[in-house]
């Protein structure tokens, strides 16, 4: 998992970072582990299909996009917030920082929701 990196996109804005240290790798393991079971559980339609495509081996999605707002993707209403929270933790604790001193400021939609 810790070869995965993130890429941080909104509009224009385009960041690719490389994985940072032990904590960001575990927080982003265990988004991603969260969303694919959580994924999983809404059952296999085309869409889930599709998501599959994007998956690295044994199942963990390389890519997770979130919505906005929460409850207009494929998810559970419960599951979708509980995604966005754990997703708006880790930009707000590392991803964010790191993004912006690599490729500038972030536009406001990459801002953590306060």
């Amino acid at each position: 998992l810790a070869d995965l990196g993130v890429v941080l996109t909104s509009g224009d804005y385009i960041c690719p970072l490389a994985p940072g240290g032990q904590e960001e790798v575990r927080a982003l393991a265990e988004l991603r582990a969260y969303a694919a079971a959580q994924r999983r559980r809404t059952g296999a339609g085309a869409e889930d299909a599709r998501l599959a495509e994007r998956e690295a081996p044994g199942g963990v999605p390389r890519e997770l996009v979130v919505p906005a707002p929460p409850t207009s993707g494929p998810l559970p209403p419960e599951a979708a917030a509980e995604t966005h929270r754990r997703v708006w933790t880790v930009l707000r604790d590392s991803l964010l920082a790191r993004a912006e001193a690599q490729c500038g400021p972030a536009p406001p939609a990459l801002h953590p929701e306060r």
